[in-house]
């Protein structure tokens, strides 16, 4: 009798031992489905997708934008779309415009037999927002819309979409993870070396690698700044722009009635880019690293301006690149 019992109690240990771990393992694969699941949602964001108005009976169109990290991979399809010469007694072609602020021609909508059409193409990186328009034109190589028009979306209906990543970046290694869709602006002092594989030395591989790179001197336009300088490298690679900068005797922006200095890139179009707002502390004898997207030119040249606020353009120029209308002149004396 004594032995049974002793069976038993045995038997039931080996039970209730089994069936917690088989909890363990079903807890444990739960949170790794989970964890999987949260971690494919955020590394693949939905793709936007937006229909277009038509101006065409019975063609419709619509657009599907899938994020990237350099704003978003576009693709306009459309159906029971007319030969464009039933719309405009003239028109040879569909031709897909991008507006806001200016114009851009972003390619040819060709249409099958079917009446079915597609066209794909990037973010243009001169928008952050803007409006798609679709014309029957009477030449493919058009400079402005005049056709007919056949689609269109609201007024900046169409943004930038930007991939993002889930991977959390260390709290000792922030900068090899920088979110690069906003200007990043980093300091580091001359004498300290850069680590293989961080923000620093990422920028300076691009700078060595970018066949557009070049050095600029940017001086003091200014009473106040007529002794400062900055001497700058300065490239761009697929709209994105890298600046290494060191600058040298500028004074506090408070002398200027502001609380920053703001970096731009200035295209030979006569377009500013915002780079971002230089360090408030030890901004001379530091170098100063710069990564932004949105710079759509081969070379482009720098100006700081004193601001009291972010992505605020005012007149208070304080350095340039090295210019003949822009370098400091003291005014002359002129003689009685």
């Amino acid at each position: 009798m004594t032995h049974s019992r002793r069976l038993f109690g045995r038997g039931v240990r080996c039970a209730l031992l089994c069936a917690c771990a088989v909890l363990c393992l079903l807890v444990v694969f739960t949170v790794q489905a989970g964890s999987g699941a949260a971690e494919t949602a955020t590394t693949q964001p939905a793709n936007l997708m937006l229909q277009l108005r038509s101006f065409a009976a019975g063609a419709t169109a619509r657009l599907e934008i899938e994020p990237t990290t350099t704003g978003g991979r576009v693709r306009l399809t459309a159906t029971n779309l007319p030969p464009p010469n039933k719309l405009a007694p003239n028109a040879r072609v569909y031709l897909v415009w991008a507006t806001g602020g200016r114009i851009l021609r972003l390619g040819e909508l060709r249409r099958d037999a079917r009446g079915n059409a597609a066209l794909e193409f990037a973010h243009p990186t001169s928008f952050q927002r803007y409006s798609l328009i679709v014309t029957a034109e009477e030449h493919a190589q058009t400079d402005h819309p005049g056709g007919a028009p056949v689609f269109s979306t609201r007024a900046g209906e169409v943004h930038a979409l930007f991939a993002t990543s889930s991977v959390r970046p260390r709290t000792d290694d922030r900068d090899a993870h920088v979110n690069v869709t906003r200007p990043v602006v980093r300091a580091r002092r001359v004498t300290s070396v850069a680590a293989n594989g961080d923000f620093y030395a990422s920028i300076d591989e691009a700078l060595r690698s970018a066949t557009n790179a070049r050095d600029i001197t940017l001086v003091g336009t200014r009473r106040a700044t007529r002794h400062a300088r900055g001497q700058a490298r300065v490239g761009a690679t697929d709209g994105m722009a890298y600046v290494r900068a060191l600058f040298q005797r500028v004074p506090p922006p408070a002398r200027f009635g502001a609380n920053r200095y703001v970096l731009w890139a200035t295209t030979p179009e006569g377009r500013s880019h915002y780079l971002g707002s230089l360090p408030r502390r030890g901004l001379n004898n530091t170098n100063t690293y710069v990564r932004a997207t949105g710079v759509d030119a081969a070379q482009f040249d720098l100006l700081v301006t004193a601001e009291r606020g972010r992505r605020v353009r005012g007149t208070r120029r304080v350095l340039a690149t090295v210019k003949a209308q822009r370098v400091y002149q003291r005014p002359r004396r002129v003689g009685r």
